[in-house]
């Protein structure tokens, strides 16, 4: 199982683009962050996201943002599952995988059901969609 993600930088406000210095000022812009789960990646998987990490080989394969999120596999790996920890629980249960911390403690998952229908940073009225295991999971 392999993580991809892949980072955009938008502006902030889109209406004031051109407007004269906007676009100079790296506060007037975010990072959105797009992650998904697949079985292998593909050649342009590996070229275009901007993070591939091999989740069960423990490996990073890409990380062009390790200044943002981490310079080894252990450090990626924890940010995302921190974010995104719901996602990984449904998948190591579905392998018979339970995720351990440093001490060898399994970790509970904070809350059970079904997934969330958003991203836990953006606004619900924008539309999620990412792909696990080859299935889009779409509100």
């Amino acid at each position: 199982m392999y993580l991809l993600a892949k980072y955009y930088k938008v502006p902030r406000d889109p209406k004031r683009t051109s407007e004269k210095g906007y676009i100079l000022d790296q506060e007037n812009f975010r990072w959105d962050e797009s992650v998904n789960f697949v079985i292998k990646p593909t050649d342009k998987d590996l070229r275009e996201n901007n993070v591939v990490l091999d989740i069960f080989g423990q490996q990073m394969l890409k990380c062009s943002v390790a200044d943002r999120i981490g310079t080894d596999f252990d450090m990626v790996f924890a940010y995302f599952y921190k974010n995104y920890q719901t996602y990984f629980d449904r998948i190591f249960a579905a392998v018979g995988i339970k995720a351990v911390d440093e001490q060898g403690n399994e970790i509970v998952p904070e809350t059970s059901g079904p997934l969330p229908v958003e991203h836990p940073q953006q606004p619900a009225a924008e539309p999620n969609t990412e792909t696990i295991s080859d299935q889009t999971v779409s509100p």
